[in-house]
């Protein structure tokens, strides 16, 4: 039976087997262990994360604040060690 729902699926699923016949395309079995998606659309533990990422050539970089927000992280960290807002001031 046929429902417009599945309209979608039905015309995907045609047109990949016309490529496949046409061989302009190769549809190849992957292990899930290399579903480099599974890192950007599922929930996983951290280790797996950085396994794919690094897959992906994405790199870990460390968060380097700039500017104005430094500024305001320096002075919050003085006035956490004792140091009033007159004496960060001057």
């Amino acid at each position: 039976m046929f429902h417009a729902r599945t309209k979608h699926v039905e015309i995907n699923y045609h047109f990949v087997r016309e490529k496949v016949q046409q061989k302009t395309l190769d549809v190849r079995f992957i292990s899930s262990k290399d579903q480099l998606a599974d890192g950007l659309t599922k929930p996983i533990v951290s280790a797996r994360f950085a396994f794919l990422r690094d897959k992906l050539n994405v790199i870990s970089s460390p968060l380097i604040l700039k500017g104005h927000i430094k500024e305001i992280q320096s002075a919050n960290h003085s006035i956490d060690h004792g140091k009033s807002a007159d004496e960060i001031a001057s």
